[in-house]
Formats: structure tokens, sequence, C-alpha cells
């Protein structure tokens, strides 16, 4: 059997305040959890916003005016091992 998951990513708010990111329209299932990472625009490296999180949203505010790009997935933490869905489209926002 197969499926797919969508992962909305969307982002509120303003370049210079921060913006909050939405990653789930609802609460998290049990056995679930969300992954969501971040990178400079222009760079390759993909870090760490939220790992393993269980929480729908987060503010994304970072201490260097730049463009973040923005990605989120989810994890099935009830399965041995873990399966993950792919990731959603990438959004990029500004931090100034």
């Amino acid at each position: 059997m197969k499926g797919s998951i969508a992962v909305p990513l969307k982002a509120s708010g303003s370049a210079g305040s921060g913006w909050t990111l939405r990653w789930s329209k609802s609460l998290v299932a049990d056995g679930r959890a969300f992954d969501v990472q971040f990178r400079r625009q222009g760079t390759t490296t993909w870090r760490s916003f939220r790992d393993d999180t269980t929480a729908a949203t987060g503010l994304f505010n970072r201490n260097r005016s730049a463009t973040y790009q923005l990605r989120a997935r989810t994890i099935n933490t009830a399965s041995s091992p873990e399966k993950s869905s792919g990731w959603s489209p990438v959004i990029a926002r500004q931090i100034s």
C-alpha cells in the first residue's frame, strides 16, 4: 500500500519581527512528529530548526539578516526504524 502526506509549510509575520511557521494544520497524531529545517539562501547546508517536534508551529527569527529557505516533513515515530515523508516544497522568507 502506498499513500502520501502533505506537509503544508506556511509563514506569517514580517522580516523585522520574524516569521511564525505552521507545518501542521492540526495537533499531531500519536506516533507522529515533525522535522523543520532552514538554510540561508545561496548555501547548500540544511540546519535543524525543530527535530521530532509535536508542536504545529514555531517562531523563526534568526539574528542574521538574510533570506532563509525552509522545509518540513512528518515522521512516523511509531515505526521501527522511523519512517518519514518527503520534504515539503521550500518556502523563502527574509529576516532583517
